[in-house]
């Protein structure tokens, strides 16, 4: 849960019965590292970690595992963007701490065909979002 001095936080949170996550950035803090995204989550968050800790913390989902809800990852094996490895240590920790979480690496996709309907991969992203919507 978000801490209570967290500018995220409300006293009435959105209830969430599941997550869809599309090549996913869920560690802000070492996607930055890595320069995942070419830079985005630093400009995204408006610094460094180093810079903003509190914000990277507060705006990565790891931080605030386990979740309590399913959630569904989704990265094409060919993502330069959003690698398979982060993604999967990632899916990997929640579910070492009790999560319903998966990884789904679509085999010869790159990090737009996933979210790009009509694509040869689309079916699967949208089987996905369809399955979160009946739980």
């Amino acid at each position: 849960a978000l801490p209570v001095d967290s500018p995220l936080w409300t006293d009435d949170p959105l209830t969430l019965h599941g997550v869809v996550g599309l090549a996913g950035l869920p560690n802000l803090d070492e996607a930055a590292s890595r320069n995942l995204c070419f830079g985005a989550p630093q400009e995204l968050i408006g610094g460094s970690p180093a810079k903003v800790p509190d914000r990277y913390q507060s705006g990565s989902v790891d931080a605030l595992l386990p979740l309590g809800i399913p959630h569904a990852h989704i990265v094409g094996d060919v993502d330069k963007v959003v690698p398979v490895d982060y993604l999967q240590a990632f899916v990997d920790d929640a579910n070492g701490l009790g999560d319903d979480a998966t990884l789904t690496t679509l085999a010869d996709a790159g990090h737009f065909e996933i979210i790009l309907a009509g694509s040869s991969v689309w079916h699967v992203t949208e089987r996905a979002i369809l399955a979160a919507l009946d739980d």
